[in-house]
C-alpha cells in the first residue's frame, strides 16, 4: 500500500484518478506513473506481524 503527498500540502481534490485531502491520499494498492513523472512524495506503508500498518518514506522528488 501506498501513500501520496502532493507537493501542495492544502490541495483538496483528485489528480490522475486519487482523491486527496489536505496534500494526501488514501491509501491507494498502486502508483499511477503519473505521480512518478511529477514532483509527488510516494510514501509506502508496511504492515507489521500484528496488523498495524508503519510509515516509510520511500521517494521524494526535487521540486
Amino acid at each position: 500500500m501506498y501513500r501520496i503527498h502532493a507537493p501542495n500540502r492544502e490541495y483538496d481534490g483528485q489528480v490522475a484518478g486519487v482523491d486527496f485531502h489536505a496534500g494526501d491520499s488514501a491509501p491507494v494498492e498502486s502508483v499511477p506513473d503519473y505521480f512518478r513523472r511529477h514532483p509527488y512524495e510516494v510514501e509506502e506503508l508496511h504492515e507489521e506481524a500484528d496488523g498495524e500498518k508503519t510509515q516509510r518514506r520511500t521517494r521524494r522528488k526535487p521540486a
